[in-house]
Parts: C-alpha cells; structure tokens; sequence
C-alpha cells in the first residue's frame, strides 16, 4: 500500500494508460485536467457534451480526444455507462452533471444485470503529519445511511483497501463520543453492532472497531489518555463517518484546513467511477484519476 499521493500516481505511471469516458465535459477547467492526464499517459478519453464548446474550450488539442457530441445531460450519462459495457471504454467520469443523475444510469445497468452491490464515496487522504493514507467514508453519495447501508459502506471501504494493498486494514466507526449512548445518539448503537460483526467474522479482510470519536481513532495519544484499548484506536485507516453531513464537512475540513492531497473514488461499481465535486482541484482530480487506474 502506497504511504503518499506521491506513490500512488507513481504506481499508476507504470500501468498502461486506462479508457475512460467523461459526461457532460463542456468544462474548461476539467478539460485541463484531461489534457495533463493524456499528457503525462494516464488516461486516453472519449468526452461527451456540448461539441461546440469543448472544440471552443481545446483548440488544436480536441484531436487528443473522441468526441462525441451530445447536449442531454441524461443522454450523456446514459452513453458513457453504456460505453463500459459495450466494451468501448473501462471508466466513467462526471464533468459537471449533478452527481444523483450521473450515477443514476449506473444503478439503473446494476439493477438490469442483477447485480445488488451499493455504491459509496471513497475519499484517500495524505494529511500532513500522518505517516499513511487515511480513507473516509462517505462524503459524497448516501445521505443518511441505514444500519445496513453502513454495513455496505464498510464493506466497500475494505475491498478498495484491499484492492489497492492493505491486507487488513483498521476501520473506526465514527461517532461524537466512544461509549455507547442508546438514548440519544443511535450511531454509537450503529457503530457497535458493526464493530461486533466484524468481531464475529460477519465481516472479513479488516478490523472493524466503535464507537471511536475522531481523536482517539486517529491519535494514539488521545486513546491512551481516554484509556481506550483496541487494535484501531490511534492507528485507524478507514474512518467511516455517520452520514453525509459528517461526512462531507470532514472532506472538506481535510482538503481546505489540513491542506491535504487527495483522490477520490466511488466503490461499488463494476468498473472504475471518478465522481469529482466542481470544486476539487485539478490535482485532485488527476489523482483520481490515477487511483481508477489502479482499481481496474
């Protein structure tokens, strides 16, 4: 498992360049992103939206690409999943569709193939000062996840972990404090049942403990002081937060305060899926790209 952001687009470098196809991609700033990716062999792509003004917004280099010309938002996403299916390409990547309609068709080719996997946001942190990548859990797709959602979720996180060469990674179940209150805060009650499934081999390939706040899942410190003895207090990999609010508030708190490097992924899918927000930067979504590399 890479220990830097660094290692991963290294890693990724070495692989032969994956196919990806990206909706509604009449962006400037993605465009960009796209051309550094062709540029340092990442990636080829086939880009669909608004032919018009992706040929405005790239010139000379709309050559790099396929193009294919659809306005439909809903068209587009509808095209680029068929794309993977029908062989054409190996990934999907949104431009600048709403994320609920870009994965719809995803689900919809799920749900036709009899396939029931959930999808779940990924984002793979290198925080400053920390000695790993940090994985949290989910900042983009599931609003407020059920008991069996979150199960789903946890299992995501671990294949991606797996996948990407973290035999057994340690999973902290995320919640404000770490005892159990049944009264006021179910996700502790959430938290502890998941931690016991994994206990009893419900949940294979990782350790899975909580409830664990943030500081003593990540900080060997605040575990010892709290005295807090488990295999995941302070040493966590995988951070699985409550729900989307928890979620997105720490992916942001860790891009724009911690300055963090990141990449992001959806888990769940049949093949690689980049769901970058508008606002992420042009590294980030390079790194992304990287990482789908390494998940095909």
């Amino acid at each position: 498992m890479f220990k830097t952001m660094k290692e991963l687009c290294s890693k990724a470098e070495k692989k032969d360049p994956i196919k990806i196809a990206v909706s509604c991609a009449h962006d400037p700033d993605l465009l960009d992103t796209l051309v550094r990716a062709i540029d340092t062999k990442l990636a080829f792509f086939t880009i669909l939206g608004d032919g018009d003004k992706i040929k405005g917004y790239l010139g000379k280099r709309v050559d790099d690409f396929k193009l294919i010309h659809i306005v439909d938002e809903d068209e587009a996403n509808k095209k680029a999943v068929d794309m993977v299916y029908n062989g054409e390409v190996q990934g999907v990547m949104n431009g600048i569709s709403l994320p609920s309609k870009f994965l719809k068709p995803i689900e919809e080719k799920k749900k036709e193939k009899g396939r029931a996997r959930f999808l779940s946001h990924i984002g793979l942190f290198e925080i400053p000062g920390y000695d790993r990548i940090i994985f949290v859990t989910d900042s983009g797709i599931n609003i407020a996840p059920t008991l069996s959602d979150k199960v789903e979720i946890v299992e995501n996180a671990i294949k991606i972990a797996n996948k990407l060469g973290l035999s057994l990674p340690l999973v902290a179940m995320i919640t404000p404090i770490e005892k159990i209150n049944y009264k006021d805060m179910p996700s502790t009650v959430e938290a502890a049942i998941i931690a016991k499934m994994s206990s009893n081999g419900q949940i294979k390939n990782a350790i899975v403990d909580g409830p664990l706040a943030l500081d003593n899942a990540i900080s060997e410190r605040a575990a010892r002081i709290k005295g807090i003895k488990s295999p995941v207090a302070g040493k966590a990999d995988i951070l699985v937060l409550h729900n989307i609010e928890t979620g997105n508030i720490l992916y942001k708190i860790l891009t724009y305060f911690s300055r963090a490097k990141v990449a992001a992924c959806v888990a769940g899918a049949d093949f690689p899926v980049i769901l970058p927000s508008r606002t992420d930067s042009p590294e980030t979504r390079l790194k992304s790209i990287a990482l789908a590399k390494l998940l095909y």
